[in-house]
């Protein structure tokens, strides 16, 4: 899910409370568990939470889906099967949906032998998050869902982006502005609708680079770009390094190499935090981008330039970025 899954985990980090609250009224966080699942097989389910209900402890499990999946009965059966096991407790299951699409599978999930003998039958939740009522989210206690207001029930408009906001602040989650921006800018798809969301949020700039929230992302985006830029560098550097250590003397074709690759990963971390930053905030510049980081060889520039990104206000600033005298 790409983008979907940086947001919603975001989302549930900063306020698991409000999510366990979404689903059981009464219940209480404990904690955030390890999503990882081992038995014949590894599975990685998307939140595990713990928590305490009517006394009993259960895990509360969540998966995010963006699109329907024909398996998705089968995949929500493994979860909790997987996750009853690895932590000896019971679990429930919900499947939220966050844009509208055809397809989606609705439980039970059910396993029959021909004759029609049923084996499994297991019973899960779907929550499709453009059929629920706005007002749902914002019930006293529910705070932290406030940023998945534009993907309820006729929620894309200016309206509720207003009210998001005006709701945040009143509940003194500012820091969850940058969530609200990131989740809006998927929902609205036409250009005119992303200028004004641009400009609504530029009026909270100060606000925004402030926000742990934003950093956390950014920080996140950044360092899976780094390790990618880096693995790849190294990779053709070390390559290139060895090629020519048989020439020129393994030890120094190795140092070069190893140099070289090092410079490369750098570079290649940049071009990749370019694409990052120009897809969230400007899509429509996304082929610019690609010319100019081809074009470019210097790190340093490159860094400069999504920096420069990062700042934009307005498409035309972001543009004026891309196209800086210095680009050779």
């Amino acid at each position: 899910m790409g983008q979907w899954d940086d947001l919603t985990k975001t989302l549930v980090g900063a306020n698991p409370q409000a999510f366990v609250s979404l689903f059981f009224k009464e219940a209480q966080f404990v904690a955030l568990l390890d999503k990882e699942l081992k038995s014949q097989r590894t599975l990685f389910a998307d939140i595990l939470l713990k928590i305490l209900w009517f006394e009993y402890e259960l895990i509360l499990h969540l998966e995010f889906q963006r699109k329907h999946d024909p398996d998705m009965g089968q995949r929500m059966w493994e979860y909790n099967v997987y996750a009853m096991q690895a932590y000896n407790c019971k679990v429930a299951s919900f499947a939220l949906y966050l844009l509208p699409d055809e397809g989606i599978v609705e439980p039970p999930h059910i396993v029959s032998l021909p004759d029609g003998t049923v084996v499994h039958a297991f019973f899960y939740r779907n929550v499709k998050l453009w059929e629920v009522p706005a007002e749902r989210l914002k019930q006293p206690g529910l705070e932290g869902l406030l940023p998945l207001l534009p993907l309820t029930r006729d929620g894309a408009t200016h309206e509720t982006v207003e009210d998001m906001l005006a709701s945040l602040k009143a509940a003194h989650k500012e820091d969850l502005y940058s969530v609200a921006y990131a989740i809006a800018a998927l929902v609205f798809k036409q250009e005119s609708e992303r200028a004004w969301l641009r400009r609504r949020f530029s009026m909270l700039k100060d606000i925004l680079e402030e926000s742990w929230a934003y950093w956390e992302m950014y920080h996140e985006a950044e360092a899976k770009a780094e390790k990618e830029g880096l693995e790849k560098g190294l990779e053709k550097g070390l390559k290139e390094g060895l090629e020519k250590g048989l020439k020129e003397g393994l030890e120094k074709g190795l140092e070069k190499g190893l140099e070289k690759g090092l410079e490369e990963g750098e570079r290649e971390t940049w071009r990749a935090s370019l694409m990052l930053a120009v897809r969230r905030l400007f899509p429509a510049l996304k082929e610019q981008a690609e010319q100019v980081g081809r074009s470019i060889e210097d790190p340093d520039q490159l860094e400069q330039i999504v920096k420069a990104i990062f700042a934009a206000q307005t498409e035309e600033e972001a543009r004026l970025a891309l196209t800086l005298p210095s680009h050779p």
